[in-house]
């Protein structure tokens, strides 16, 4: 049972570090331009084509990775730690 917990800390960490990983990261090219989303329809594909867009779509992603982990690494946490 303690190996539960060894690897319920650890997906927990790595989730935490997917997470993270959207303020670590060095500002993308799109942030260096200051470009922002101008006029256009809210529904035009053509805006998931802008690199601002795409890097918001990328880190979404990598949150709703990072919570899946967290919420796995918790659950196999509590696995290991429940009384016999």
């Amino acid at each position: 049972m303690r190996w539960w917990n060894v690897i319920g800390l650890a997906l927990t960490a790595v989730g935490a570090l997917v997470i993270g990983s959207g303020f670590l990261i060095a500002p993308t090219e799109a942030e260096w331009r200051g470009q922002v989303v101008l006029g256009g329809e809210p529904g035009d594909p053509r805006n998931r084509q802008l690199p601002q867009v795409r890097e918001r779509i990328a880190g979404a992603r990598n949150t709703l990775a990072g919570l899946v982990l967290i919420v796995l690494g918790s659950l196999c946490q509590m696995y290991g730690s429940w009384p016999r």
